[in-house]
């Protein structure tokens, strides 16, 4: 008998570390997987370190963040792990604090998504004192390495925002090498003024580039040199999330998507609150029409104060390429006029015709409104905020509201529109003003999940193609606040979806829309879709683990149907 010990094969070692991977204490396991065998040493740490994500503003994560740039300069490989890096401050001028823990982004040969943003909050200088106090820095602060002398004063006072020239040289250079890795893929920058046109070019041989609020570009470089005309023949950017940021910015990005207008396939838009919406919407037009003639999906983040701010974009020459759109929509209980939807009606009647190629329409819903911390609501109240007369206002049992809804069911249900359409998506995004969790008690458990599932297939309205039925996925486990929330969209996105029962679509997909981990979909079958599949563990239609994810099984007419059993399986 051989005494020498047994290797486990890489395909067993590859499972154990999937599932600790998936564990709320993924890291603390995977540490702990690392120690076991060499075997384990390398995938783990692979593991732990593929996705790191700061928020060096506080403290002590500015302490952490530190000592992991030090691990990853005295152990170069682990740099090598890196596929996702984010950055955050609130205060620009943490980055100017300890500049040697940069070098380690010089380590990261295999990023892939990068994360960099300057203070796009209320930063102000007494978070600087405060980490320098706690690191130690002193008078000598100034005269680190790279360090050019005290920032000089921005244009507008704004402690929140920095402008590249006031970053140290060696930030400039470990941030340009990032820039430019050859791995990278996609981007997110914001709260950067004054970022060199350079680099902007450079942005457009990703995949994706995000652009947040507050950042800006130096325009006044001049263009047309050899170099920027290489750049622009070798455009990769296929999709692009534009979010509050400036006319100028964009009108120079559509300039530069000019020379490949037909690689950008999906634009994410959420323009500017308060002032400037219509340049905003003026210059997205500019883009889609110059830059964007092959979109795919279109996102657009309305805004109740303003409806159809978008108003100078025309989808209508992109309806026979655009096959997915997203709208976000947000109910405000202090405005009584209901035209929540007036965006999106008017972006489908541009897209709707007989060429339509729209398949999926993603509607996210956010509920915003004052609440009280002392009072609690009955199964007949509603989480969604409270109106000025101190009640809790109901989407749902007003009129007008879902007069907006049956619109909507009007504009898809058009006989020669929309052929294509093969689901409506209703995702809830909670809202940081709804009421607080400790403001809301229990009045259902999770196990009225199953109950209310057969009422609703009892209770369903029946169309001209036939009676609907209601496919619900396990209740996740949560707070009983949160679990009353989860209850209330379920009941809000049930009804809503009933006002769509005659439209093309051949389903409704609702999601709670927290995250990838805890959030649930189900589905509102109409009659034209395969009958609800055997139950599954004891749930119908539906798979789910125990660390919150799972399954839903999606019957749609054949289209996306497999060869086997007329469903395929949906990963949440």
């Amino acid at each position: 008998m051989s005494l020498e010990p047994q290797v486990l094969p890489d395909e067993i070692i590859a499972s154990i570390l999937y599932h600790a991977n998936r564990l709320p204490s993924r890291i603390q396991t995977l540490k702990s997987c690392s120690l076991v065998s060499r075997a384990f040493a390398n995938p783990a740490q692979s593991l732990i370190f593929s996705t790191i994500n700061f928020d060096i503003s506080r403290t002590s994560r500015f302490l952490v963040f530190q000592s992991l740039c030090a691990t990853l300069l005295r152990n170069r490989t682990l740099g090598l792990y890196v596929k996702e890096l984010q950055v955050r401050s609130d205060s620009p001028d943490v980055y100017e604090l300890h500049i040697p823990a940069f070098n380690a982004f010089r380590t990261l040969h295999n990023l892939r998504k990068f994360t960099f943003i300057c203070g796009l909050g209320t930063g102000s200088s007494a978070n600087k004192h405060a980490v320098t106090n706690r690191l130690g820095f002193g008078s000598e602060g100034s005269a680190m390495e790279g360090h050019s002398g005290p920032r000089e004063a921005e244009e507008d006072d704004d402690d929140s925002l920095i402008g590249w020239p006031q970053f140290a040289k060696t930030n400039q250079a470990n941030l340009s090498i990032v820039f430019n890795r050859p791995s990278l893929r996609a981007l997110e920058l914001g709260g950067l003024r004054n970022l060199p046109l350079t680099f902007l070019l450079s942005f457009l041989r990703l995949e994706h580039l995000i652009l947040n609020s507050n950042l800006t570009a130096d325009l006044s470089q001049a263009s047309g040199s050899d170099t920027q005309l290489m750049v622009l023949s070798n455009i990769k950017l296929r999709r692009l999330t534009l979010r509050e940021v400036g006319a100028g910015l964009i009108n120079a990005i559509a300039s530069m998507l000019a020379y490949k207008p037909d690689g950008l396939k999906k634009l994410d838009l959420a323009h500017v609150r308060l002032v400037g919406v219509e340049d905003f919407a003026n210059a997205a037009w500019n883009l889609v029409r110059i830059g964007g003639r092959a979109l795919e999906e279109f996102g657009w983040e309305g805004v109740v104060t303003r409806p159809n701010a978008f108003k100078p974009i025309d989808l209508t020459p992109h309806r026979s390429t655009i096959k997915r759109l997203t709208v976000s929509v947000t109910y405000r209980v202090w405005f009584a006029e209901p035209q929540v939807l007036a965006d999106l009606q008017s972006l489908l009647r541009q897209l709707a015709g007989p060429d339509s190629a729209l398949e999926v329409l993603t509607i996210r819903a956010s509920f915003a409104g004052s609440s009280s911390s002392s009072s609690s609501f009955s199964s007949s109240d509603r989480p969604t905020g409270r109106n000025r007369s101190g009640s809790f206002f109901d989407i749902t049992s007003d009129p007008e509201y879902l007069e907006e809804w049956a619109e909507l069911d009007k504009i898809l249900s058009h006989k020669k529109s929309f052929r294509k359409l093969d689901r409506i998506e209703l995702e809830y995004v909670p809202s940081s003003t709804t009421p607080s969790k400790s403001s809301t008690q229990p009045t259902r458990t999770s196990t009225n999940s199953s109950i209310l599932a057969s009422t609703r297939n009892s209770t369903s309205t029946n169309s001209s193609s036939g009676s609907s039925s209601f496919l619900l996925a396990p209740a996740p486990t949560r707070a009983p606040a949160e679990l009353e929330l989860t209850y209330w969209w379920q009941d809000t996105a049930w009804l809503l979806s009933s006002q769509l029962a005659h439209t093309r679509a051949k389903g409704v997909i609702v999601t709670f829309g927290e995250s990838r981990s805890t959030r649930r979909e189900w589905v509102v079958f109409d009659g034209r879709s395969p009958p609800v599949s055997p139950s599954i563990n004891g749930v119908v239609g539906a798979e789910g683990g125990d660390d919150g994810s799972g399954e839903v099984l999606v019957g749609r007419n054949g289209a996306l149907e497999d060869g086997n059993s007329g469903w395929l399986p949906m990963r949440i």
